[in-house]
């Protein structure tokens, strides 16, 4: 994935996304109530050793997330809006 820097206020960005359920088996979402507009946004998923995992562009406040046969563990995920990190935490995966 291409560089990216992160915003270093994320709610100054307008945004307030989390992951629900987490922990999750099988399919979680990612709920973005307060995204303003999703052109270039994507939510990545990222292990602990920094491999990307899974990357989605975000269409709406709701977006499916298929964590089928993903490794048991904790993963990072983050919110990028034009190369910028916009909001982020942690994901587990049962």
């Amino acid at each position: 994935y291409p560089a990216t820097e992160r915003v270093t206020d994320p709610g100054s960005a307008g945004i307030s996304a989390r992951i629900y359920p987490n922990p999750c088996t099988g399919t979680t979402a990612l709920l973005t109530c307060t995204l303003e507009r999703y052109e270039h946004t994507s939510v990545v998923i990222t292990s602990a050793n920094g491999r990307v995992t899974r990357q989605i562009s975000i269409k709406g406040d709701t977006t499916p997330i298929d964590v089928t046969g993903i490794a048991k563990g904790v993963y990072t995920w983050s919110v990028i809006q034009n190369g910028l990190i916009i909001d982020s935490g942690k994901l587990s995966v049962q």
